[in-house]
């Protein structure tokens, strides 16, 4: 089944709170054109702003509640046949997009997940010594954390760890990389799997440092191109991620960052177009 359009949904939050460091991430893709990127295409596209979640106490309250609006709003984007494109600031954000595509439109057992990054970001609560409340997004996907919360999420059910597969990852100590092996070492690659882009996967030094936890090495804005040219060709796309983009770590206000999001976008979707996955108007 192809997708009739894309939905555009909008999550410009820094847990929970809008608008703080890499909350300003999706405003900055925004304005470097992805509106008229997607236009250039002949693909039609909505916009879906996820509302804030002030109300909801600490970040640990407002983050769950802005991964139950991402499921509601990546469920409703698929009941309308769009390929949801998140752009969010915090990467756990991809949870909220397991749940809401296993709420319907992908059966649980064949969604995985290609997960962009220069962190694993496979911690839990008692191993966690940062603090970082955003580096447990993968160990949440695969039910390893967070277990009342995330069952909280409509739809929610771990994704299996052999359907995990991560790409750029440096940035990890002795005793994850360890850890990284009872994943890697069960690897099935999906045929069905969310885009992750977490923008830290991208090289700092010729791209820029997209969030205040960058490392060096990494993808370069080609090599993220090409992946965005080959995925389509080899597995069916369901949703795409982009998060982890604070602009003002960056110089310029991370306008290589966001120019090379927005060129990845751009070659994801017209490839996409290109295997009969996604329809022009």
């Amino acid at each position: 089944m192809a997708y009739r359009g894309v939905d555009l949904i909008l999550c410009p939050y820094h847990v929970g709170k809008q608008d703080q460091g890499v909350g300003n991430g999706p405003r900055a893709i925004l304005d470097a054109g992805i509106r008229e990127v997607i236009e250039s295409h002949g693909i039609s596209f909505s916009t879906t702003t996820i509302d804030p979640v002030n109300d909801f106490e600490g970040e640990i309250g407002r983050s769950f509640e802005l991964l139950r609006r991402i499921a509601a709003a990546v469920k409703a984007a698929r009941a309308s046949r769009s390929f949801p494109i998140v752009l969010a600031g915090n990467c756990n954000s991809s949870v909220g997009v397991f749940a809401g595509l296993t709420a319907g439109a992908v059966p649980h057992g064949e969604l995985g997940i290609i997960w962009h990054d220069a962190h694993d970001d496979y911690h839990n609560p008692d191993t966690l010594e940062s603090g970082y409340f955003d580096a447990m997004g993968v160990s949440m996907l695969t039910g390893e954390s967070w277990k009342g919360l995330t069952s909280s999420i409509p739809g929610f059910q771990p994704m299996r760890k052999d359907r995990v597969v991560f790409c750029g990852v440096r940035d990890v100590s002795d005793s994850y990389a360890k850890a990284l092996q009872s994943i890697l070492g069960q690897l099935e690659a999906p045929r069905r799997a969310i885009v992750h882009w977490d923008l830290d996967s991208l090289d700092s030094g010729s791209c820029g440092k997209a969030n205040r936890f960058a490392a060096s090495g990494g993808l370069t804005g080609d090599d993220l191109q090409g992946i965005a040219a080959m995925l389509p060709k080899t597995i069916i796309p369901e949703a795409l991620t982009l998060a982890s983009f604070d602009p003002s770590c960056s110089e310029r206000g991370g306008a290589v960052i966001a120019g090379i999001s927005v060129k990845s976008i751009s070659k994801l979707l017209q490839v996409m177009a290109e295997e009969g996955q996604l329809l022009r108007t």
